[in-house]
């Protein structure tokens, strides 16, 4: 979760792979120390299930927060909080920074077709 290759990470990827294997290279991945944009459309074309997306910035503070201890602890507190001053459940708001942009805006990567949610972390907030 929250992570994914760019194309240029693909392409990174793939020369040190070829590289490592000892694969013959064309010699402009040999000079650019990275394999070629015409090598990553064939290899879309060789894998149809993957596709290119535009991720869902997530902080990594957010990203880190969210565990089983941080949800438990909010609903507790939420129920003392409704114990304490009775309050209804349609007096409950939501109230979040949608609108707000608190991450910068993560480069497209490479995910499964059919993928609802992908996320990259991304600093700041």
């Amino acid at each position: 979760m929250n992570y994914g290759l760019s194309t240029k990470s693909t392409r990174l990827l793939a020369y040190e792979f070829a590289v490592k294997n000892n694969k013959i290279c064309p010699s402009s991945w040999i000079k650019n120390k990275i394999a070629g944009i015409d090598w990553l459309q064939d290899f879309m074309k060789r894998q149809p299930e993957l596709s290119l997306r535009t991720p869902e910035a997530t902080s990594f503070a957010r990203t880190t927060a969210f565990n089983r201890h941080t949800v438990g602890e909010f609903f507790q507190n939420l129920k003392t909080v409704r114990n304490r001053y009775k309050f209804d459940p349609y007096c409950i708001y939501n109230v979040d920074e949608t609108g707000l942009t608190t991450v910068q805006k993560p480069v497209k990567v490479l995910a499964g077709k059919g993928s609802k949610q992908v996320g990259r972390i991304t600093s700041a907030e």
